[in-house]
């Protein structure tokens, strides 16, 4: 697990982006990874952490492109794949998802 605390920047008061390495197969578990980390003279209290999330929800359309069944069998995967919330073992109370829907 790479967690790069050398060079966190700090985008806003309270408010930093930290970049994790995770491994081939490893859990991608970000609040194991993220706990107890020390920015300046600030520690990071898990149960305080925000994570905010972009989720894109796809349409197939008969746009130029693909073919529309291939586009609808895309679109099907894409949604039933596993969220991120799940993935990254993100408390889902704690989670913020801003959405979009992106037409193929």
């Amino acid at each position: 697990l790479g967690l790069e605390e050398k060079a966190i920047p700090t985008l806003d008061e309270k408010i930093y982006a930290i970049k994790i390495h995770f491994g081939y197969l490893e859990a991608q578990n970000v609040p194991k990874a993220i706990e107890g980390v020390k920015i300046d003279d600030f520690v990071i209290e898990i149960n305080n952490v925000t994570y905010f999330l972009g989720k894109e929800k796809i349409f197939a359309t008969r746009l130029p492109g693909m073919s529309l069944w291939r586009e609808k069998i895309f679109a099907f995967l894409n949604h039933n794949a596993l969220d991120a919330t799940t993935y990254f073992y993100l408390p889902p109370n704690r989670v913020v998802e801003i959405g979009v829907h992106v037409e193929i």
